[in-house]
């Protein structure tokens, strides 16, 4: 998907909202020892990010929203795999 048709597809633009306000949150419940092992991940500005969705949600833009998807989530994304397949 590219950003014209993110902005087009009010679904999927809420949708994309709603999961960068639960990664936040999730960050700040993750074991130490996973943080440990992916300390190349910058878990307090993770953990941060949630309190600007939270309580300046008005400040965003889609352009920020589609910049995070982009760049910020691929390596947080990347850890999940490892941990899982770490598991399996």
């Amino acid at each position: 998907m590219d950003f014209p048709g993110f902005t087009a597809d009010i679904r999927t633009y809420h949708a994309t909202i709603r999961c960068l306000e639960i990664v936040p949150e999730a960050s700040r419940r993750l074991a130490p020892e996973i943080r440990a092992r992916q300390a190349h991940l910058p878990w307090k500005q993770v953990a941060a990010a949630g309190n600007m969705d939270r309580h300046e949600y008005h400040l965003i833009e889609t352009g920020m929203i589609w910049q995070a998807v982009q760049e910020a989530l691929p390596p947080l994304l990347a850890a999940v795999e490892a941990e899982l397949a770490r598991d399996a």
